[in-house]
């Protein structure tokens, strides 16, 4: 495999998304009266949806010279391989964490009673990672919830080396990837149309079944994956049209800044008017079968700016703390349900609970990803992966 150049402004990056989602998770905790501030804590969760597009990204670029010509058997499980060394040791450390505490929780105040299996088979599910493919309380979110995406990723990963090769052998020019990107983003919001007018207003499905499937299902997420991995082959391409349309968007720093600035206003543009009358069905179809696409293209748009060189914020980007907090920020991603835990299921008596001690805990939070990173996943992906393994850029 070729070894690529570390790109450590998207490194960084990743640690704002994950922090994001850490805020998102202790919103209520933090005595915010304001409706604009608590909105944007809101929009943490589309901290998920970048991580999803930068994933594709990422393993578009430093995987395409494995999977862009063939898939071989050989090839195809050492992928999972090195993806299972990446992500299932500290992913099983963080569900036996948060299942202490919800089994003292809930097994303490009687939930567990007559409904152990469900809860027992639902833990198996997300042991094994599948939790995102059964909708519903207590399968999706009970033990650790933010790990619903990791078995979406899960999933991503098995599609991502015939989803590679794809890219690569049918749409090798500039037109054919561009026509794929919009086909793609304007049917993904088609079908989301369609599910979601089946579960809320169609048949009514119970709330917590209808919420699991409309933000949770693999197969409803795997576009904005996709989105990544078309990002990823339009950065490494340089046939004559791709490389005109880099020139045009990110040929200068003052391009690349202009990308990036019209990016961040289109972000906070759509999360602002996001609002829709109660009484009209269509219209909050509309609204919510676009609740991710249309925050693709400007995520592509950051990554892309980004990748291509120098931007107002690459100097920042680069600080080695920030760096470091970037390369621990799946460990502070999956890890930080357990604080949240910990502080809202009754562990941290009432008295002390405070916007301050929210605050406290959520930053508790990042250096204990740190710690988790230095000491469980570095040392368990090394083991994992076998001394032979290609070194990645960042993944």
């Amino acid at each position: 495999m070729i070894t690529r150049q570390h790109l450590h402004e998207l490194s960084s990056l990743r640690f704002f998304a994950a922090f994001a989602i850490v805020v998102l998770h202790f919103r209520d905790y933090l005595g915010v009266s304001n409706e604009s501030l608590m909105t944007f804590l809101v929009s943490g969760q589309y901290g998920v949806t970048f991580f999803f597009i930068l994933s594709g990204f990422i393993l578009t670029y430093n995987y395409e010279s494995w999977f862009g010509n063939a898939v071989t058997v050989n090839q195809f499980w050492r992928f999972q391989q090195l993806r299972f060394a990446r992500l299932y040791p500290v992913y099983i450390f963080a569900l036996v964490l948060n299942t202490l505490f919800q089994v003292s929780v809930r097994g303490g105040n009687g939930e567990f009673v007559g409904q152990e299996v469900h809860y027992w088979a639902s833990w198996i599910l997300n042991a094994f990672g599948l939790q995102a493919w059964v909708p519903g309380t207590p399968y999706t979110l009970i033990w650790n919830t933010p790990s619903w995406s990791i078995s979406a990723e899960l999933f991503f990963y098995m599609c991502f080396p015939l989803i590679c090769y794809w890219l690569v052998k049918y749409l090798a020019s500039f037109k054919r990837l561009i026509t794929f990107l919009i086909v793609l983003l304007v049917l993904s919001s088609v079908v989301y149309y369609v599910v979601l007018d089946q579960i809320y207003i169609q048949r009514s499905l119970p709330s917590d079944v209808s919420y699991s499937i409309q933000y949770f299902t693999p197969l409803l997420r795997l576009p904005e994956f996709i989105v990544g991995c078309v990002a990823g082959r339009l950065f490494l391409m340089e046939d004559e049209d791709t490389k005109g349309f880099k020139n045009l968007l990110f040929g200068s720093e003052l391009k690349r800044n202009i990308v990036l600035i019209v990016s961040i206003i289109w972000f906070f543009t759509r999360i602002y008017t996001t609002g829709y009358a109660d009484n009209n069905n269509a219209y909050w179809l509309i609204n919510n079968s676009v609740k991710f696409s249309i925050l693709l293209l400007p995520f592509l748009g950051i990554i892309l700016a980004l990748s291509t060189g120098k931007t107002f914020i690459s100097k920042f980007l680069h600080l080695p703390l920030l760096v470091l907090l970037g390369e621990a920020s799946y460990a502070l991603y999956i890890t930080h349900w357990s604080f949240v835990s910990f502080y809202s299921l009754g562990f941290l008596p009432t008295q002390y609970q405070s916007p301050f001690m929210a605050v406290v805990f959520m930053f508790l939070s990042v250096a204990f990803s740190v710690f988790v990173y230095k000491t469980i996943e570095i040392p368990m992906k090394t083991k994992l992966r076998g001394a032979k393994a290609p070194p990645p850029t960042i993944v």
